[in-house]
């Protein structure tokens, strides 16, 4: 799936895409809905393999481990 079909699909499913963000390693994060997380879980959102709050879930610690 390019970029293009995973913004159109998340906005069809009502996600609001903000700034993404690089972590210190360099890494891209993608926004939606005021949360920062990876690539792959926002194509899991979009497909609806995964909701916003297993999203949350299984990325604590991960998305920005350095974070206090």
């Amino acid at each position: 799936m390019d970029d293009d079909e995973l913004g159109t699909l998340l906005k069809s499913n009502g996600y609001q895409i903000g700034d993404a963000a690089n972590r210190t390693d360099g890494k891209m994060l993608l926004k939606l809905n005021g949360v920062f997380m990876f690539r792959q879980d926002a194509v899991d959102l979009a497909t609806g393999i995964a909701t916003l709050d297993q999203v949350i879930a299984r990325n604590k610690g991960k998305v920005f481990p350095d974070a206090p």
